[in-house]
């Protein structure tokens, strides 16, 4: 599978154009949708904090869109909104278990099927 990005930008409150690409090397150059950067650590860059990467999760919801980190998708079973997120090396949704909203579930293309894709955390804020 062929990883996919897309790009927040803080500063804009958009997302990037998607046309570009994102690749990082060895000596930490990175090329940005077009933009290009080069630090000794890409945690001390000034960007960082400006430009928010999310992954494309490889699972599509119930409609056939692509889930993203940080999408928010409503599950249609259990009748609540769950937001996504990168954690302990899978990508995992949270906000079902109400008493401990801090565990989440890994993101199957099963659990995929029950969901639809409702927005993200930066376009939608008021569903995270």
């Amino acid at each position: 599978m062929t990883k996919k990005f897309r790009i927040w930008d803080n500063n804009q409150n958009k997302y990037r154009d998607s046309s570009g690409e994102l690749r990082l090397s060895r000596t930490f150059e990175t090329f940005c949708l077009g933009l290009h950067f080069q630090r000794e650590s890409l945690d001390d860059s000034p960007w960082a904090s400006d430009l928010e990467i999310e992954q494309f999760t490889g699972i599509l919801d119930s409609q056939g869109k692509e889930i993203y980190e940080n999408d928010m998708l409503f599950h249609k079973n259990e009748k609540q909104f769950v937001r996504v997120e990168f954690s302990n090396g899978a990508f995992c949704f949270f906000g079902l278990n109400i008493r401990h909203p801090e565990e989440g579930f890994v993101l199957t293309s099963e659990y995929g099927a029950e969901m639809i894709l409702s927005g993200n955390i930066h376009e939608n804020y008021l569903l995270s």
